[in-house]
């Protein structure tokens, strides 16, 4: 009692739900040799599976009316005199495990006190397995070697699949040492690259995001180096050697056919022989390896080290179509104007002519360039493949047909369910029946999401045979393909021969191996991208760079709000790269709601937005 005036504690009880009646509780004299119990249960059994019992949140004041519970009294009421201390036992018999969480009062003659008790039941089979100490990566066990050592590379046989025509090189993009010693000492990122902390101009783009790449495959790499293993040995598999990798299985560490794994021999004495084994297939926890076929036959089951290598093919695609940045016509131009197409409507003519000056920062392709008009749709009214279609979506196929809005992106965003997927098949059949001359790359981030575009547009019974290909990357497992999709992937073995059909599908990332290919820019008249929220702005670039600038269409389909692209850099994620474009776009002004001027139209400029 921290007060000057005496009070007396008239009773005990339990202001919430007493389940069960687990608690009771004990109040003893002010001697603590005569305790008085005051039972708000049935009494405790002799073992008691509590390992905690917390008092909190402690509130006073005046309160009536508590409880419907009955008071227990004590048999006798218990004085505090100004700075006296009394204790109260409190015990919990537990049928199950468990948290619980309850207010005791304590009733005073002239007060009440509150006090939030929690208990938490925990078995003794549970107790076993808890942790024993806050989780933190796995050291690296790899044993030093000393600066003197030399090491002896030895690649593994490189066999490629003469089957599969696809391109497996890719443009070397080496992170500047300089980025890297300022991520290792954890020094600015900002004297490295300034203009990150600026907005995307046309002058800083390139450099921005290839900064920004940059930091991701930094800390990829470091990650890798967390699943390093030491001292294991392989079991032999006819002519391969089997590793096993705890954990694989759920992506720890993230490894796919066609990666690379070094191993190194741990006599430290002599030479350090490195040995490259390439990742032949993956099956629960076990690694197959192809390395060198002399050290396949003499391997006797010796300890090796063990280090992953990150694969940076889809950060490095992104950097592929780096040269069209440099053009007047690239991403992000600060200070690009555009004039826009001319329409019938009169207040929508007038809304766009005040727009012609306005300056357009964030384009997404080379068709951003000014058209000299736009491409003759053979749509008919109410000829619709799909005939579930609602009024909203018909309209949204129809402009795009049309055109209406080149060389702007037309977007579709929505929650999920409103039929965004269903407007693009839609779309894109209409396109190629349509517009003869039509050449449509339909892209999304993963490959289940391209998976379900395929399908969709199979199920349509809608395409002849030899128009529609998809294109797999070289890592993929064949053995993971539907029947329906393996159906549209023979043709694109040979990646050649998928660049002539006039409907492509493939990912993102994927895409890049048109670049590889020599593909000229402005191939494809429509670019399709699903599921456009989840792709980082990079990885939506690369199928984007390859639209025509006379003729070119982009249709943007996803939902901002939704989950956007994964990014582990918290540097690369703080400075842009986990936003998306979809997202980017639709903060700018041109694709804002104006319920002035669009009132009828949902408050959207109908050219440019359903």
């Amino acid at each position: 009692n921290k007060g000057q005036s005496v009070h007396s504690l008239i009773s005990c009880k339990l202001g919430g739900w007493d389940k069960e009646k687990q608690f009771s509780v004990q109040v003893p004299g002010e001697d603590h040799d005569d305790s008085v119990a005051a039972s708000l249960s049935t009494p405790a059994s002799e073992s008691l599976d509590v390992n905690k019992v917390e008092s909190h949140d402690l509130v006073t004041g005046q309160l009536e009316d508590l409880s419907k519970e009955e008071i227990v009294e004590p048999n006798r009421s218990i004085s505090l005199p100004s700075g006296g201390k009394a204790s109260i036992r409190i015990l919990c018999t537990a049928k199950n495990p468990g948290h619980c969480k309850e207010l005791l009062l304590l009733c005073f003659n002239n007060c009440v006190i509150g006090h939030y008790i929690e208990a938490t039941i925990v078995a003794e089979e549970e107790s076993r397995i808890a942790a024993t100490k806050p989780f933190s990566y796995r050291p690296q066990q790899i044993a030093s070697e000393p600066q003197y050592t030399k090491a002896t590379v030895i690649l593994s046989e490189t066999k490629r699949n003469m089957r599969r025509q696809l391109p497996s090189f890719i443009p070397q993009y080496p992170v500047p040492d300089r980025l890297r010693t300022c991520i290792e000492k954890k020094q600015d990122i900002l004297v490295f690259q300034p203009h990150l902390g600026e907005g995307l101009t046309l002058a800083n783009y390139k450099a921005n995001f290839a900064t920004l790449l940059w930091l991701e495959e930094i800390h990829e790499e470091m990650e890798m180096k967390d699943f390093a293993m030491c001292g294991v040995t392989l079991q032999k598999n006819g002519n391969y050697l089997v590793l096993e990798v705890p954990g694989v299985a759920e992506g720890r560490p993230p490894l796919c056919t066609g990666d690379k794994v070094i191993l190194k021999s741990q006599d430290y004495s002599k030479m350090v022989v490195h040995y490259v084994a390439c990742v032949v297939e993956i099956h629960d926890e076990e690694v197959t390896l192809r390395l060198n076929p002399e050290f396949e036959k003499t391997y006797n089951s010796e300890p090796m080290d063990v280090e992953f290598t990150f694969s940076s093919i889809t950060l490095k695609s992104p950097q592929i179509v780096k040269q069209w940045y440099d053009s007047e016509c690239s991403l992000g131009a600060e200070k690009q104007s555009i004039t826009q197409e001319k329409v019938q409507n009169g207040n929508e003519e007038e809304f766009l002519n005040e727009k012609k000056a306005d300056v357009i920062p964030d384009m997404a392709t080379i068709a951003t360039q000014t058209m000299n008009g736009t491409a003759a749709s053979k749509q008919r009214d109410g000829d619709f493949f799909n005939p579930l279609l609602n009024e909203n979506q018909k309209l949204a196929v129809k402009r795009i047909l049309s055109g209406e809005c080149r060389p702007m992106p037309y977007i579709l965003f929505g929650p999920p369910g409103t039929g965004k997927t269903v407007t693009v098949i839609e779309a894109i059949l209409q396109v190629h029946y349509s517009l003869p001359d039509s050449r449509v790359l339909v892209c999304a981030p993963s490959n289940s999401a391209t998976d379900l575009v395929c399908s969709r547009l199979h199920d349509s019974n809608m395409l002849k045979p030899g128009v529609m290909v998809r294109v797999n990357a070289t890592s993929r497992n064949e053995e993971n393909l539907s029947d329906v999709i393996k159906l549209y992937c023979k043709d694109g073995e040979d990646i050649q021969k998928a660049s002539r059909f006039r409907i492509i599908i493939v990912t993102c990332s994927s895409a890049a191996m048109f670049y590889q290919i020599g593909l000229r820019l402005g191939h494809f008249t429509h670019v399709f991208v699903d599921e456009a929220g989840q792709a980082s702005e990079p990885e939506c670039l690369i199928p984007l760079g390859l639209v025509s600038e006379i003729s070119g269409q982009i249709v943007l389909a996803g939902d901002p709000m939704q989950l956007g692209p994964v990014i582990k850099s918290k540097l690369a994620a703080v400075y842009g790269l986990s936003s998306s474009l979809l997202e980017r776009l639709l903060s700018r002004s041109l694709y804002l709601r104006n319920e002035d001027a669009f009132s009828a139209c949902g408050s959207y400029n109908p050219l440019l937005n359903n």
